[in-house]
């Protein structure tokens, strides 16, 4: 991971370990120039930079989540969500 690049190997560790643990604490946003930033990710060209996350929690994908799923049009069909 790139937040942890330079640092001791073991501080890394554990404060990955934080990051992957918990809930609500977010790691250090992604430069946009940093090649995993999701600007870079051809599924997402044509989308403002500005919209996509630099860094995120659970908490915050589980608000994103719930966010698209109660605006997006959708009807269950044997036990499978389609959208129209």
């Amino acid at each position: 991971m790139t937040p942890c690049v330079g640092t001791h190997p073991l501080l890394a560790s554990a404060q990955v370990h934080i990051w992957r643990r918990s809930y609500a604490t977010q790691p250090p946003a992604l430069d946009p120039t940093d090649p995993l930033h999701p600007c870079h990710d051809p599924r997402y060209r044509g989308v403002d930079p500005s919209l996509l996350p630099a860094t995120e929690s659970l908490k915050v994908g589980g608000h994103a989540a719930l966010h698209l799923l109660a605006h997006t049009p959708h009807h269950i069909d044997n036990g499978a969500m389609h959208t129209p």
